[in-house]
């Protein structure tokens, strides 16, 4: 069974390797002056970040002995934001390499770590990817936002993960 940090460490791998991705931190990070947050948050002259949290955790008893957890992880994305650019463009196109990296048989268990499943879509809410329902990540919200003094294009994307069977301790 893979602890949290281990899970954290595999979504940061996965995603990683995405053409344009910036920095990609597996925890939230915060700034209280300028020169520290350009040391984590910006790609050459631009912002380009993405940090991964949990948002919410599941335990479920499966049978005497045998439980598992699944997570709720938000994958938020920072683009700075200039119209001259298009980079409203190159974001959408950012969020959907990061999406295809979900969508391969390694991402089903972010490589043998656990099982994605749907962190929240209607009555296949929990549900395996493997089993067919809908799993992956999900963009769950994309909009513009103000990172410090600075106009970013924002994502929040959702992925659900669970935990394979254990046994109690």
């Amino acid at each position: 069974m893979a602890d949290l940090d281990t899970i954290r460490t595999q979504i940061k791998n996965f995603i990683s390797p995405v053409t344009g991705i910036g920095q990609v931190h597996d925890y939230l990070r915060w700034a209280v002056n300028d020169k520290d947050f350009q040391t984590w948050a910006i790609t050459g002259s631009r912002i380009n970040v993405w940090q991964i949290t949990r948002l919410t955790t599941e335990e479920r008893w499966l049978t005497s002995g045998e439980y598992n957890r699944a997570h709720v992880f938000a994958i938020y994305g920072a683009y700075g934001a200039k119209d001259s650019d298009t980079t409203e463009k190159t974001f959408q196109t950012l969020i959907e390499r990061v999406c295809g990296r979900f969508r391969s048989d390694s991402a089903r268990t972010l490589n043998d770590t656990v099982e994605t499943i749907a962190p929240s879509h209607g009555d296949v809410s929990g549900e395996s990817a493997s089993a067919g329902a809908i799993g992956g990540v999900q963009v769950s919200q994309v909009e513009h936002r103000m990172l410090r003094d600075f106009l970013v294009h924002w994502v929040e994307l959702r992925l659900g993960v669970q935990e394979l069977p254990a046994l109690f301790p």
